[in-house]
Parts: C-alpha cells; sequence; structure tokens
C-alpha cells in the first residue's frame, strides 16, 4: 500500500482566486513511486466572444442607383461655385463629405460577417469560378482519355487554383522586443503596445536639435503649377485602387472611380481652394494604417 505524501499547496494570485470552483486532490490518479499528490482545480473563465461588425459592402453595389441618389443629394447643395474664405472651404467640404456618407449608408449594402467567410474574396473572384467551372467539367469527363483535345492539363490547373489562396506570412504580428536606453529590452504582447511601439517607430518624436544649417541657402522656388484641373483629378483618381480600405470617414476609392462624373464639378473648386489658400480640411488630414 502506498503512503500519502506531504500536504500539497496551490498558489494563486489575487485576481484569479474567485475563478476556483474546486480545488481537491485525487488519490486515485495517484503515480506508482511519486510523492506528490495530484491537485485537481477547476476554474471558471469567463471567455469574451467578439462581435463581428458589418461593413459596407461596395463589391455588390448598385452603383447606377448610387449615382442618382448622389446627384440629386448634390443638387440640394445648390450649384458648386468658388470658395473664397478658409471657413467657407471647411463648411463646403463637410457637407460634400456628409452628403457622400448619407448616400453609402442608404444604397450601399452591408455586409454579414461569417467566421468561415474569405475576406479577400470578390464577386469579379465569383464570376471567373463559374467561368472556369464549366471547362473544368468538361475536361473531368475525359480525364481517362490522354489523347482528348481537352486533355487533363485543364484538371490539374483547376485543383491549384481551387486551393485557398495564402501569401504564407502569419496571421498576427509577433511578439516585439524593444530597445530602451542602456541597451535593455522591453516585449510588446497585447495589440495596444504593439500599436504603441509600431507607432512610435513609425513616427518618431522631431529631435531636440535641427541638422538644417544656420542660414542655408534654399534653391529658387520653382514656377507656380497654375490652378488644379479637372483632367489632372480625374488622373488621380483613375490610378486608385478601388477596393483599398476607407478612412475614418468610410467612403471608398471606389466610390470616387465610379461616380468621378457626379462628383468632379464640386471637388475642382475644393482642390483649388486647396492650393490658393494653402489649407486642408481637418477630417482629410485623418487616416488609417494597417501594418503589414
Amino acid at each position: 500500500m502506498q503512503k500519502s505524501g506531504p500536504a500539497q499547496t496551490t498558489y494563486a494570485a489575487e485576481h484569479t482566486k474567485d475563478f476556483f470552483i474546486n480545488c481537491s486532490t485525487n488519490l486515485a490518479l495517484w503515480g506508482p513511486e511519486t510523492n506528490h499528490t495530484p491537485i485537481l482545480s477547476i476554474l471558471e473563465l469567463e471567455i469574451p466572444h467578439t462581435q463581428a461588425e458589418s461593413n459596407r459592402n461596395f463589391h455588390n453595389t448598385d452603383w447606377e442607383k448610387f449615382n442618382k441618389s448622389l446627384q440629386l443629394k448634390l443638387e440640394a447643395l445648390g450649384p458648386p461655385g468658388a470658395i473664397v474664405t478658409q471657413e467657407d472651404f471647411q463648411g463646403a467640404a463637410h457637407r460634400l463629405n456628409k452628403t457622400i456618407q448619407n448616400t453609402i449608408e442608404e444604397v450601399v449594402p452591408l455586409t454579414k460577417p461569417s467566421p468561415h467567410s474569405k475576406w479577400w474574396w470578390t464577386h469579379e473572384l465569383t464570376l471567373l469560378r463559374r467561368e472556369v467551372a464549366k471547362p473544368s467539367y468538361e475536361s473531368y469527363k475525359a480525364r481517362g482519355l490522354p489523347d482528348h483535345p481537352k486533355g487533363n492539363e485543364l484538371w490539374i490547373a483547376n485543383k491549384y487554383i481551387s486551393v485557398e489562396a495564402v501569401d504564407g506570412g502569419p496571421s498576427r504580428i509577433p511578439t516585439l522586443k524593444l530597445r530602451l536606453l542602456g541597451h535593455n529590452e522591453e516585449l510588446a504582447s497585447t495589440n495596444e503596445e504593439k500599436g504603441t511601439a509600431l507607432a512610435s517607430s513609425f513616427f518618431p518624436p522631431p529631435p531636440d536639435l535641427s541638422s538644417v544649417p544656420i542660414d542655408y541657402e534654399y534653391p529658387t522656388l520653382v514656377d507656380s503649377p497654375g490652378p488644379i484641373t479637372t483632367a489632372q483629378i480625374e488622373k488621380s483618381i483613375a490610378k486608385l485602387s478601388p477596393y483599398k480600405a476607407p478612412g475614418p470617414d468610410g467612403i471608398s476609392n471606389t466610390v470616387l472611380i465610379n461616380c468621378t462624373e457626379v462628383l468632379i464639378p464640386y471637388l475642382l473648386p475644393h482642390f483649388q481652394t486647396v492650393c490658393t489658400l494653402q489649407i486642408y480640411h481637418d477630417p482629410w488630414r485623418e487616416f488609417i494604417m494597417a501594418v503589414l
């Protein structure tokens, strides 16, 4: 018969003691030739559930309906004209932003997030998958005929494109090591700590002493390029990536791309005022940086 071992002690932090429902021993699990009794602890831990947020689905937007609704709302603001003062500029930019945001809330549908959804999937990929499915089916029927004109290559290619696309990178930012003064290191493990560490690395404070030489002679200023034109705005909009994540205002690049003709008459005086008065709309200075 095995003798009872010494009394066992369980240590817990002050903030975890309320989690314990039961703490006992079980001599039936006491292994041979051991002198430590197994301690069985039952804890009740609350697991928070993340609520998926619904975002605007710009992929499935009816842009014809969107343009009509936006046109009516812009006409209610009055015809676009020259902007003279800073107060007029800030007010006009705010009304333009608000009009676009109201149209987005009215026309653009909300997504129905699912834990199993592929966030990189688009409506265009659905159409491409349908185009691939038909020849893939024809190739599948001829898979046992090596000399068939359809061949087996298409079936093999279909296997490759059916696999979920990944970049091979990790799905989360690993724990960061911060080098402090005195060659000490500090670990950033939580999202808040990582965000603070990355922000301080990307946007360091200005130096105490300027590196610009005293009485530095700058080169001659270039001539003014003149007022911004409609063609310049159209060219800039055409270079935008349509489905980039929007900023805090929620206005996606695809809105500018699909509503260029409607928005150009209102955007032109705003950008011309930016250059003439050397000012900028305050919310346009805010952006969201996604660390990749």
